[in-house]
């Protein structure tokens, strides 16, 4: 497709380029190097007076992009209302790469004097203009941010006719069609190929608009730049304005400078509400993130092939840009050989044949990033893949996907020394210095003593930190108690002696790795958006979370609430947990709110909740409703309704045994579970999973105050078909009693060596489930307990002989699965077979 440059000298072409009124329009795509080079062609032939650019009209600090960046970076901006329910806040990002044309009329614009303006309506007004107000924008609804951008689907007519024509379906890759892929592409002739093909891209939009109201944000977008371009004009009398605008918008910018201004200029943007705060800051972005964001203004597919392309353009020899595909090509080879891949010599010619052939046939003037990966899945790739493979997020296939993560790339950006900040990203240098805890670039341990006042505050503000996903700190470990493996799990099953308080046990430390680095100031810079300082942001990001009005998301707002020193927040959402657990008629919903409550009791010492009354009455108030529940628990049928009673058993008990605060609620939990248990394995009972989880709760509470003989008897226990699922329930609740009283399984173990072959073959699969619940050292110390006589193997374990027939039948099949497994990913290491073969081969236990 490629034009030949016009002859009639640089004056005509310049000539050509700019109009009657000095402007020189360019419509590019956001993220092309095709747009990239014309416009810096164009600021260096034309030297405009001035460069407008669309972007937020409201940023005005042009000077910092100028800084030593070192793109992918993006320009956030955000807005934010205080309101009675909490703070309501949004944000967009403009991202830069090297190769985005924006990013180089800003910095060369600047460069040879020119008046740099970005002119688009600003984006919070455009959430105005697009929603009719800031209250039910889907940004602002959950508080989430928003690449700007717009969809890829541009019309039913023009589009389609385009695609046909140029053989691609999807619009990257018609850009690519149009502009990108012939290196010798002029200035001249990408202006025109541009603008003919955003004016087609507008027009079709507008002919698909049912009401005005349809195109209201367009409308009112080029309103506002169109006003900006006049004011430009009026004080910029001599010399050429370079407006650089996405290619939809150019035509319609033009059509409005050709005439007086309309109304809608005149009048100006709409007014925001007086509470709405906004605010900008750059940051740093990344490849992969540039390729998520697929939309026509946020993203573009593949940046790290595009940043090839432009950096080979930019040497000016026609070699380096006509070989960036054959690099790519290059390298996906040695990665996949790397990876095991059997790409061989021949197969690479064969591709690259391919490749070659693809790109004379399709009548590139170079080959390009979907004559490779049509090239590689023809000649290498066996199964059926995605169409739209080359930009697509995934290929369908390991070698196709090897080749797009090349082309995304991994680059990653980095602002400049002396970059302006938010507030809240110098709090956090601050702060965490102030305490004795800088942000080096070296991770640093620190173990923090929750019975000190001052490491209770340097915890708090790591917690802080961990909310609004600043990675400045990671908690190693919590507070617990010794030998738990964590802070709510019981050591043991036996109640502590009376008047003993749990809290005594634990351990009141926590130790956190702290470091800084790009990315702690590029995460706090997002976090800046919910408020201007620590305290105000995490109280922003907590009132978000609970607005969803889920048990689990209150839950966890309490807790965290406790956890970043919180006390206004933590006591409103008390009442909120109160209110919804009142509602609640499900006893694993319950169990949520329970084990945070539990925590917050056993640890109120060093959480600074001790003494607070209503954590204390609300802990009361969910241990009454879990009983409550399981007294007028119904028929639980088999599969996810049983399985979820076992889970939630398991934690009401232990949360029973384990706080002195429930203790009095032991005996009517007791008579709960007989009153359920009696309703036996009937047609209108419970299943038997349900029957084994409410046997094992019952074995916890009487484990607690043990009976002389310390037997136990299987409750319920059904016929063979059901007892594996009986056995999942009851280890799913009392598994851990394996540690301390593991003489409570005699019994079963004693009737399930009653069996036969049949019957066990029957219970085998629930069986093996149930034996799945238990922790390795639940079921080590059930297995040393239950083995017979003589029957240890060396170490103490327990030999479970294979037989060797069974071991051999067993490695058949192995090799048969591996094989399998080859004909679709290659030959794999063979360590890897060597070394499983070789496991399997010399035990004989499993």
């Amino acid at each position: 497709m490629a034009e030949p440059a016009p002859e009639d000298g640089a004056d005509a072409e310049i000539d050509a380029e700019v109009g009657a009124d000095g402007i020189c329009w360019v419509p590019v795509r956001h993220h092309s190097p095709a747009a990239t080079r014309a416009v810096r062609d164009l600021v260096a032939r034309l030297r405009p007076v001035a460069v407008l650019v669309e972007g937020p009209a409201d940023y005005r600090r042009v000077d910092q992009l100028l800084l030593p960046h070192e793109p992918p970076v993006a320009l956030m901006t955000w807005w934010r209302r205080e309101r009675p329910d909490g703070t309501q806040v949004a944000y967009a990002l403009y991202p830069f790469a090297v190769f985005s044309p924006e990013w180089h009329a800003v910095r060369d614009g600047a460069a040879v004097g020119a008046d740099v303006r970005f002119i688009d309506l600003p984006w919070h007004l455009q959430v105005l203009v697009e929603h009719g107000g800031y209250a039910d924008t889907p940004a602002a609804a959950d508080g989430e941010g928003v690449a700007l951008q717009r969809a890829d689907e541009v019309s039913e007519t023009f589009f389609e006719r385009l695609s046909a024509h140029t053989g691609r379906r999807e619009m990257s890759a018609v850009w690519d069609e149009v502009a990108e892929i012939d290196p010798g592409l002029t200035t001249s002739a990408y202006l025109r190929r541009a603008a003919v093909l955003g004016a087609g891209i507008r027009a079709n939009a507008d002919a698909r608009a049912g009401r005005p109201d349809d195109r209201a944000l367009d409308l009112a977008r080029e309103a506002h730049m169109a006003a900006e371009v006049r004011r430009a004009r009026a004080e910029h009398s001599d010399g050429v304005l370079l407006v650089v605008t996405g290619a939809a918008h150019t035509a319609a910018l033009r059509e409005r400078l050709g005439a007086p201004p309309r109304s809608d200029e005149a009048q100006g943007a709409p007014a925001a509400p007086e509470d709405l705060e906004t605010g900008h800051a750059l940051v740093r972005t990344s490849y992969p993130e540039l390729d998520e964001h697929r939309g026509y203004l946020a993203g573009q597919p593949s940046p790290g092939y595009y940043d090839r392309v432009h950096r080979a353009g930019a040497t000016g020899r026609a070699e380096d840009a006509d070989g960036v595909t054959d690099v790519v090509l290059a390298e996906a080879v040695a990665a996949l050989r790397k990876a095991g891949a059997p790409l061989s010599a021949a197969d690479l010619v064969a591709t690259r044949a391919t490749m070659l052939g693809l790109a004379s046939l399709r009548d590139h003037a170079r080959p390009w990033r979907d004559d490779l990966v049509d090239a590689l899945t023809s000649t290498l790739v066996k199964d059926t893949v995605a169409a739209d493979a080359a930009t697509s997020a995934d290929g369908g296939h390991p070698l196709v996907n090897r080749v797009r993560e090349l082309m995304r790339g991994d680059a990653v950006g980095r602002l400049a020394p002396g970059t302006d900040l938010p507030p809240l990203v110098h709090e956090v240098e601050d702060r965490c210095a102030r305490l004795g805890m800088p942000l080096g670039p070296r991770a640093t341990t620190y173990t923090l003593d929750l019975e000190q006042a001052d490491d209770r505050e340097r915890a708090q503000l790591l917690q802080r930190l961990r909310v609004l996903d600043v990675p400045a700190a990671r908690l190693v470990r919590d507070v617990r108690a010794p030998g738990a493996p964590g802070p709510v799990d019981v050591p043991d099953a036996r109640r502590p002696a009376p008047g003993a308080r749990v809290t005594e046990r634990v351990d009141p430390t926590q130790e956190w790795t702290v470091r800084g680095g790009p990315a702690v100031g590029a995460r706090a810079v997002l976090a800046s958006r919910f408020g201007a300082s620590i305290e105000q942001a995490v109280l922003a990001v907590l009132v978000r979370r609970a607005a969803s009005g889920e048990v689990a998301d209150l839950a966890s707002t309490l807790l965290d609430a406790v956890l970043c020193g919180l006390p206004d927040l933590t006591g409103r959402m008390g009442e909120r947990v109160e209110a919804v657990t009142l509602g609640l008629d499900r006893l694993d919903e319950l169990t949520v709110p329970l084990d945070v409550l539990l925590r917050l009791h056993r640890f109120e010492r060093w959480y600074a909740t001790a003494g607070r009354a209503d954590l204390d009455a609300l802990l009361r108030l969910v241990g009454l409703r879990c009983v409550e529940l399981l007294e007028r628990l119904g028929p639980q049928a088999s599969g996810a309704p049983s399985q979820a009673l076992a889970r939630a058993l398991r934690r009401v008990v232990d949360a029973v045994v384990a706080s002195p605060a429930l203790q009095d609620l032991e005996p009517r939990l007791a008579a709960a579970l007989v009153a359920q248990l009696e309703r036996g394995a009937t047609r209108s009972g419970h299943a038997p999973e349900a029957l084994g989880a409410l046997t094992g709760a019952r074995w916890l509470l009487e484990s607690a105050t043990p009976s002389a003989d310390g037997s136990r008897t299987p409750q319920g226990a059904p016929d063979p078909v059901g007892t594996g699922e009986w056995y999942a329930g009851l280890l799913t609740v009392a598994g851990h009693l394996a540690l301390a009283a593991p003489e409570i399984f005699d019994p079963l173990d004693a009737a399930l060596r009653q069996w036969d072959d049949a019957d066990f073959r029957l219970a085998l699969p629930d069986l093996r489930r149930a034996a799945g619940n238990l922790l390795p050292r639940e079921r080590r110390a059930l297995l040393d307990h239950l083995r017979p006589p003589g029957g240890a193997g060396p170490g103490g374990a327990s030999a479970l002989v294979v037989p060797p027939a069974v071991l051999a039948d067993l490695l058949v099949r192995e090799d048969a699965l591996w094989t399998l497994v080859e004909q679709h990913t290659g030959p794999l290491r063979t360590a890897t077979r060597a070394t499983g073969a070789a496991g399997s081969a010399s035990g004989s236990t499993p």
